[in-house]
């Protein structure tokens, strides 16, 4: 119960909160209510464990989101600390992601829905990186997703769902690393002439 709470309190988050509680909030409930869940689980040697460390990467993940394409003027209203960027909230959220990702990969296995599920959440916290750092994480991006493509098209095949949206951010992501390389180009060519 206290796992369905935090998902209901992050997707209020997501949907825009509301004047009884700000996104800040509910995020901030939603990540006491976790570690306590983790704390719980961890002592029990739950075979839920995975799903809650997911969880909780997901209320980072939503938090980075909510900061980075709501307008300027509602970011504190999501922000834990005023210093937050959504670059450190993405980082944040792949500790938990690994974490679950291992868990699943030895209780599930490597070609289970759980597996392939993280696999591509982690392709997209990267996609997500690309956008606010590309210089640092375009090239991360692009080969999370290029991995998370070959295994939902070996597990599911290429028209399902999944395997077409991991192909339709592939290609967001090599947009970004080609105007990247532009850029890097056009730099490079004015240094030239200025030598």
């Amino acid at each position: 119960s206290i796992i369905l709470k935090a998902q209901s309190l992050c997707n209020y988050a997501l949907d825009g909160a509301g004047p009884e509680m700000t996104g800040r909030d509910a995020l901030d409930e939603c990540i006491k209510d976790l570690k306590m869940a983790i704390e719980i689980r961890q002592r029990r040697n739950d075979d839920q464990l995975a799903e809650t460390h997911q969880a909780m990467g997901y209320v980072h993940y939503v938090r980075a989101t909510c900061i980075m394409e709501k307008p300027p003027q509602d970011k504190y209203l999501y922000c834990a600390d005023i210093y937050e960027t959504p670059q450190q909230l993405y980082k944040k959220s792949l500790d938990p992601y690994f974490e679950c990702m291992g868990l699943y990969h030895a209780r599930d296995g490597p070609d289970a829905e759980t597996t392939l599920r993280m696999q591509c959440n982690l392709a997209l916290v990267y996609g997500q990186l690309s956008r606010v750092e590309p210089e640092v994480y375009v090239e991360t991006a692009e080969m999370y997703y290029i991995r998370a493509i070959e295994d939902s098209t070996r597990v599911s095949g290429k028209t399902h769902r999944r395997t077409r949206r991991l192909t339709a951010d592939l290609k967001e992501v090599r947009v970004r690393k080609e105007k990247l390389q532009e850029a890097l180009d056009h730099g490079r060519a004015v240094v030239r002439e200025t030598t």
